[in-house]
Order: C-alpha cells, then sequence, then structure tokens
C-alpha cells in the first residue's frame, strides 16, 4: 500500500492482479474509489507515485514494471506508458 500524502490518495496492489486507487478520509465510508490499474498478468507485488513524472508505477510477479498514464476521469485504467521485462 502506498499513501500519497499531497493529493490525499492511497493505492493497494492485490493477487487479483490489480491495483485499486482511492480517495483517502479518516471515515472510511469516504474513501472513494478513483481508479483500477489493470493489465498485470500475475500478483501485483508493489505501487508507487512517482511524483516527478506524476505518474503510477507497479511492479508485479509476471516480472514487469509498468508506469501507468494519469487520468482519473475513468474507473478502470488498462493503459499503460510501458513495460519493463
Amino acid at each position: 500500500m502506498y499513501f500519497f500524502f499531497l493529493r490525499d490518495e492511497f493505492a493497494y496492489c492485490s493477487a487479483d492482479k490489480l491495483v485499486y486507487i482511492r480517495s483517502f478520509s479518516e471515515d472510511g465510508s469516504q474513501m472513494k474509489l478513483k481508479a483500477v490499474l489493470q493489465g498485470h498478468e500475475a500478483e501485483v507485488t508493489q505501487v508507487r507515485w512517482n511524483d516527478f513524472h506524476r505518474k503510477w508505477v507497479t511492479g508485479s510477479d509476471d516480472c514487469t514494471i509498468r508506469v501507468w498514464v494519469r487520468d482519473f476521469s475513468f474507473q478502470s485504467v488498462n493503459k499503460y506508458i510501458f513495460d519493463i521485462k
């Protein structure tokens, strides 16, 4: 899990091959789902925000690192800039 305090959002990875990004709130019922990053072929084990490039970066057991397009006008994201294998 990664908390990005400047944007009040956090991301967490999952064995279902997805990364979930939510808005942060001290009231758990207010933590709205902002986006789902989808595209890895195995469990996602790492997620980080790169502030310099303003992109989410993920790592997976499929031996790839992906840098994701940053656009939360949609819920499900399957676009990434590149993967490193």
